[in-house]
């Protein structure tokens, strides 16, 4: 069974497998204001909005491959 890359738990898996020794912190949800980015109250609301989004283009074909990575990178 393929892994849901769209969902809150890859997202945060994928994060501290790439970023864990870099950060003791990676694949959590952050705390504290930070100098860029968003509030830390809004991360898990903007990512679930993020993914639910996503998840709604590639079920609906709305954009080309590339364009929806780009999208979803930006």
């Amino acid at each position: 069974m393929d892994p849901d890359v769209l969902s809150e738990a890859f997202v945060c898996e994928l994060h501290r497998k790439l970023f864990g020794s870099v950060w003791k912190w990676a694949g959590t949800f952050r705390h504290t204001e930070k100098n860029i980015g968003l509030d830390p109250i809004q991360v898990s609301i903007q990512l679930r909005q993020l993914l639910d989004a996503a998840k709604y283009w590639v079920e609906h074909e709305t954009f080309e491959p590339k364009e929806l990575a780009a999208r979803f990178h930006h």
